[in-house]
């Protein structure tokens, strides 16, 4: 119903950087950004009134549209993330681990909260996790070169995005365990 997309909504937009925020002891960015609250309501509402049009016109979960958008999404809230957790903590970690759960953790929360996997534990399908922390990583070993914040920020973003990409062309998955047998236990995959 229009609420729960709503919720669904406002969560997947803003719950990754609630959490961030709220880890870091900071105020929780959206109170005082409102903003990014009313895009999230905003563009829940066009999802829940568009999405049968654009349904009928054949338009479905995996259009390259959507596709981009997500990519987009996903490595502009990761290097976002990672910035701010090296500006309020100039550490290289908790700004890998801000730039994470600001990317991840709003989806994660969703899928829960909808019964489903959630996303990032997907070793069956393309890399999602994988590309943030690349440009995650990226972005904290160029802020501390003489590099303008601004190149780190495009070029980090822009590695994240490409391998995103990258990932959903050519199905790109990380290495992960098989399912375990109950003889031998699971088995490597380290490409296929």
């Amino acid at each position: 119903d229009i609420v729960g997309c709503m919720i669904n909504g406002v969560i997947a937009g803003v719950g990754g950087g609630t959490i961030r925020d709220l880890m870091f002891g900071a105020p929780v960015y959206w109170t005082y950004l409102k903003e990014h609250m009313y895009i999230c309501i905003a563009g829940s509402l066009a999802a829940f009134f568009l999405w049968p049009q654009a349904l009928r016109a054949g338009m479905h979960d995996t259009h390259l549209a959507l596709l981009w958008a997500d990519a987009v999404s996903l490595a502009s809230s990761a290097v976002v993330g990672a910035h701010i957790g090296h500006i309020r903590t100039g550490d290289a970690i908790f700004a890998s681990l801000a730039g994470l759960v600001t990317a991840l953790f709003g989806g994660i929360i969703c899928d829960v909260l909808c019964l489903d996997r959630p996303r990032v534990l997907y070793a069956e399908r393309s890399m999602y996790a994988a590309p943030a922390l690349l440009g995650i990583l990226l972005y904290v070993v160029l802020i501390r070169t003489a590099l303008p914040q601004s190149v780190v920020i495009c070029a980090s973003f822009v590695i994240s995005m490409v391998t995103r990409v990258l990932a959903w062309t050519y199905r790109l998955r990380m290495p992960h365990w098989t399912k375990a047998s109950r003889r031998f236990g699971g088995d490597l995959v380290l490409f296929r």
